[in-house]
């Protein structure tokens, strides 16, 4: 039996699993982002996943991907009923805590295939991506072409979600001790 967040049960005890349903793509995109920090290397590599609209209104990702990179993920192939991407950004990028360039404009044109798939390209597709940033915050990036940069808006869903653990020193401190030095006898 799944989890069911949209009526707040959980027969199974996991409230982050992919497909649960939820009543926002937010919801939805914060359960990936946590869902995809407990996995292994989940705060060294990319991971990703798209987030789909169900029949019955409510929004659920799949199990994430990921090429054990940490620089990058390749997302399966966009469906009809994706509404957005998430994916994870690692903290071994000094930009990593926003949503840069490149990642706007794959959302541009990730929504550009949707419309295709849903038969009309100028159709009003609502579509978003979301990064999980190493500082805890999950980010939205909405396409709008008003937008100042022309490409379109950045906000935060949700902060401290599941923050990168402190980074541990590579080396072990040494303790000093001052011994009084004995004499020989």
């Amino acid at each position: 039996m799944r989890n069911n967040p949209v009526n707040k049960t959980d027969p199974d005890g996991h409230f982050f699993d992919p497909g649960d349903k939820f009543k926002t793509k937010n919801a939805a995109a914060v359960d990936a982002v946590i869902y995809i920090r407990k996995q292994p290397s989940g705060y060294n590599w990319e991971y990703g996943t798209h987030i789909h609209q169900n029949a019955d209104k409510t929004f659920t990702y799949n199990e994430p991907v990921t090429q054990q990179n940490p620089r990058g993920v390749d997302l399966p192939q966009v469906q009809k009923n994706d509404v957005a991407d998430v994916h994870t950004h690692n903290d071994n990028d000094p930009k990593a805590n926003s949503i840069e360039l490149p990642d706007k404009i794959n959302s541009i044109s990730t929504k550009h295939e949707v419309q295709l798939l849903n038969g009309d390209v100028k159709a009003n597709v609502d579509y978003d991506s979301y990064v999980g940033a190493p500082n805890g915050n999950v980010l939205k990036f909405t396409p709008n072409s008003n937008a100042p940069d022309g490409l379109g808006n950045v906000t935060t869903v949700q902060k401290n979600v599941a923050p990168a653990p402190a980074t541990k020193p590579t080396t072990t401190p040494q303790l000093t001790t001052t011994k009084k030095e004995e004499k020989p006898q």
